[in-house]
């Protein structure tokens, strides 16, 4: 009887702490407003496709390019946000909110992803550490797709490596339609299961196939939309490759003291992974993921 009374207090507090943590990501996420980042162009080019898809059921955005459509990006975060906001009227704070509470999903999903690589309560508090941090603070108070982008691959990574792959590659397919980083972690994901699981590959079940066919059918209507504004698509995609190519990515990667440390760090501690906790390699596999692709973003 007492050994259950310490479990439950010692879940209770465990319990509580998280609730303070977000409770505290809200109060700062709040404080930030509209002044961390002030609002700037990267959101009205995501915002405003989404207006239109609450009130006129289109892409075309003529408060930004009146000529034609927006093709720079997938078009996801858009309709995710034009779909919400066909309930709830629009402000830039709401927005805002959304992504918020997908950095909270972002959250519970880390928890979840590494509760059994370490103490739960080092994992909380690392966990929480990100999450207060003002990246994370700044990440979820704009409204652009990143927020959304990082929940996705968190929660299909965690699907993934508790081998439930075809469930976890259908919401890692949608991540690309969100933010094209996203195929980083789907191929990433193809070559976990193809090297870990591939003597132990069964047939999908019904749900399983479906789910895959559902992304699959978001991938051809993209792609129709894309034919359909093909001069449009290419127009943007020159321009951000341009702008892509003349970043000297290496420079801004290793001006961040802490990404200098863990571009030092990680090698190591996938090597130790490898050699002496092999069942620890897929969730460091996934943080270097996660830090490649913070490097291209940058």
């Amino acid at each position: 009887m007492k050994d259950l009374l310490d479990l439950l207090r010692s879940r209770g507090l465990l319990v509580a702490s998280i609730v303070v943590v977000i409770v505290s990501s809200w109060s700062l996420h709040r404080t930030a407003g509209l002044g961390l980042p002030i609002p700037w162009a990267d959101e009205c080019l995501f915002v405003f496709p989404a207006v239109n898809i609450a009130q006129h059921n289109t892409l075309f955005t003529p408060e930004v390019n009146p000529e034609r459509h927006l093709m720079w990006m997938p078009p996801a975060y858009s309709l995710v946000l034009g779909g919400v906001l066909k309930v709830v009227p629009y402000s830039l704070e709401f927005v805002r909110d959304i992504s918020w509470v997908c950095t909270i999903l972002l959250y519970i999903g880390l928890l979840r992803l590494l509760q059994s690589t370490a103490p739960i309560w080092i994992v909380v508090t690392f966990a929480s550490m990100f999450l207060l941090a003002s990246n994370f603070i700044v990440a979820g108070n704009t409204a652009r797709m990143d927020a959304m982008a990082l929940c996705w691959v968190c929660w299909g990574w965690y699907l993934l490596l508790r081998g439930k792959k075809y469930f976890s590659l259908a919401v890692l397919l949608i991540t690309p339609l969100v933010h094209p980083y996203g195929l980083i972690f789907v191929v990433a994901a193809l070559g976990y299961v193809w090297v870990k699981q591939r003597k132990y590959l069964q047939f999908p079940s019904v749900s399983e196939s479906l789910s895959i066919l559902i992304v699959l059918g978001c991938f051809v209507l993209y792609m129709l939309y894309v034919m359909e504004h093909w001069t449009g698509f290419l127009a943007d995609m020159q321009f951000q490759i341009e702008r892509k190519v003349s970043r000297n990515i290496l420079q801004r990667l290793f001006d961040d003291p802490l990404t200098r440390s863990l571009a030092v760090a990680y090698p190591i501690a996938l090597g130790t992974s490898a050699k002496f906790f092999p069942s620890k390699f897929p969730v460091l596999m996934f943080g270097a993921i996660s830090l490649m692709g913070a490097g291209c973003r940058t």
